[in-house]
């Protein structure tokens, strides 16, 4: 599958510069990308109010549901030098019930993405699962920009 997330720029910049290799979403409800994203899919990352910067593939996914506060503090024991997010990331996210980390392999920098404003998109959501027309037109995206490089 393929997806696109939205994230803030230094978030971007550290993936960008291989300082970040876990995207982590952690949330208080199940929305996407719980139980939609698997080992081989592709995430399109987009620069919130910018541009498409970089492309990975998913290496490994660990999702948790349940999650109380000292589940979340764990994640951060765990998992906290991969997710390479400041103290205020944690502090927001201490009460979250549900959290999806996914391990960033070949990530690949892009100056162009999937049009992911499809049917079913919404313009608040930080995370778009693409149907399987869209999912062809974003992987000839990526193999463009690779032979360019």
């Amino acid at each position: 599958m393929i997806h696109v997330a939205i994230i803030h720029r230094p978030h971007l910049d550290a993936i960008v510069a291989g300082a970040k290799h876990v995207e982590s979403r952690l949330t208080k409800s199940r929305r996407d990308p719980f139980g939609r994203v698997a080992v081989g899919d592709w995430v399109f990352f987009k620069q919130a109010s910018g541009a498409f910067r970089a492309a990975a593939r998913v290496s490994r996914v660990v999702s948790r549901e349940g999650l109380v506060v000292r589940d979340v503090r764990e994640i951060r024991r765990e998992f906290g030098d991969e997710i390479a997010a400041p103290a205020a990331y944690w502090r927001e996210r201490s009460r979250a019930r549900y959290a999806t980390l996914m391990w960033l392999g070949e990530v690949h920098e892009i100056s162009d993405g999937p049009d992911y404003r499809g049917a079913g998109y919404r313009s608040q959501s930080a995370w778009h699962v693409l149907d399987r027309v869209d999912e062809a037109q974003a992987l000839a995206t990526l193999l463009r920009m690779r032979r360019s490089a």
